[in-house]
């Protein structure tokens, strides 16, 4: 009877010990790093597990707009890399310079959002009115009179090669400097170095799989898109991927926007796939609201998944959303699944 308590008990206390481990590694910040890149100062922070051996993966987490390291920190990306044996990054984006002229206006549709126009249209009447340099807030965003217009900054990737916005700085010459600048440092694998993002990070994510796929082998998309100039200018390889996407996704709609000359996730995955000779396709529901696609390789090339999650807005499933209380009922955990993927290649 004595052993059976004692093992009940250790069992108790085994468990009590891995809740403990689980919920240090998703609350305990990782101090920021600085990376000079182009004169700039860059930030980001790392996870690197208690037994990191020699050639091992390595894994960059990119944020969504407006978004940083820490949030992309608690996605649950350090619990896979403790128990798997990866190095995960967490890189911090630049600012993006906008000015709220009628062409600016017009380019992000913020006229369809009628609280965002009357914000907009406030700014500019206090604009016209203050000197260059003159700081004011309306509301959330804090606006900047420059020529007799209100100009602000918004966290985003780089994802198009708009270099002149983001003060010159180039996310594609950042993050695979970066890379390969950890490779050497940690002694990680150059062939197992893979990104995954969440909204402007799966764009971004798209954008270096294409640009930088010397250093990036796989990339993770979660509510991404991908910049219609890259897609066209991406070199015709078989490049794996997977993709996660919610049906009632508001800020990247599924199907694409013409406005943003956006082609829809479908056509995205299916243009990867196609870069295959031949493929095969496996269908499987993988719960009430998620259906899951496989593009599988007959000779050569790269496999290619796509989930597509009835019922979920804008959203990382199983995720971390910033204390907020989000209509989740996709039933997966989108940093496992993507592990698992890049695990396997």
């Amino acid at each position: 009877m004595r052993s059976i308590l004692y093992i009940l008990a250790l069992a108790f206390l085994l468990t009590s010990c891995s809740q403990d481990t689980d919920k240090k590694l998703r609350m305990s910040v990782g101090e920021d790093h600085i990376y000079l890149n182009d004169g700039m100062e860059r930030t980001y922070k790392i996870y690197k597990p208690s037994k990191l051996a020699e050639n091992a993966p390595m894994v960059f987490v990119l944020h969504g707009m407006n978004g940083n390291s820490t949030i992309a920190y608690f996605h649950g990306f350090n619990a896979l890399a403790e128990e798997y044996g990866f190095l995960a990054v967490y890189p911090d984006s630049h600012q993006k310079l906008v000015s709220f002229d009628e062409k600016t206006i017009q380019a992000q549709s913020l006229t369809k959002q009628a609280s965002m126009a009357e914000l907009i249209a406030l700014a500019r009447e206090e604009a016209a009115n203050c000197n260059d340099g003159d700081t004011f807030l309306i509301e959330y965003l804090t606006f900047t009179c420059k020529d007799g217009l209100p100009v602000t900054y918004n966290k985003r990737w780089n994802a198009g090669n708009r270099d002149a916005l983001f003060d010159g700085q180039s996310d594609v010459e950042f993050l695979t400097s970066l890379a390969v600048s950890l490779q050497e440092q940690f002694k990680t694998s150059a062939d197992k170095t893979f990104v995954a993002g969440f909204s402007i990070g799966g764009i971004m994510s798209y954008t270096l799989i294409c640009q930088g796929s010397d250093t990036f082998k796989a990339a993770g998309v979660v509510a991404g898109l991908i910049d219609n100039n890259v897609l066209q200018s991406c070199p015709p390889e078989p490049k794996p991927i997977i993709h996660i996407h919610g049906v009632e996704d508001s800020q990247n709609p599924i199907a694409g926007s013409e406005e943003h000359k956006f082609i829809g996730v479908r056509d995205i995955v299916e243009h990867f796939a196609n870069l295959n000779d031949s493929i095969s396709v496996e269908v499987r529901q993988v719960n009430k609201n998620t259906n899951r696609t496989t593009y599988l390789p007959e000779s050569g090339g790269a496999e290619v998944q796509y989930y597509r999650i009835e019922n979920l807005d804008h959203l990382w499933p199983g995720g971390y959303h910033g204390g907020k209380k989000l209509d989740d009922d996709s039933g997966i955990n989108a940093s496992a699944i993507i592990w698992d993927f890049f695990s396997k290649l």
